[in-house]
């Protein structure tokens, strides 16, 4: 049971990102960049 749901919770989210980057093109693109690097800095330099 928990094997069966944590896979398709996986599912989901793959869709998920799958669907925003289609469907948001440059704009999720830029949002995902906008992520990445915010994640970079906290891992480089935490304040």
């Amino acid at each position: 049971m928990t094997s069966s749901s944590g896979r398709f919770d996986r599912q989901i989210s793959r869709n998920r990102g799958q669907g925003v980057r289609s469907v948001g093109g440059s704009a999720g693109r830029g949002a995902d960049r906008v992520v990445d690097s915010a994640r970079f800095t906290k891992t480089t330099r935490p304040l």
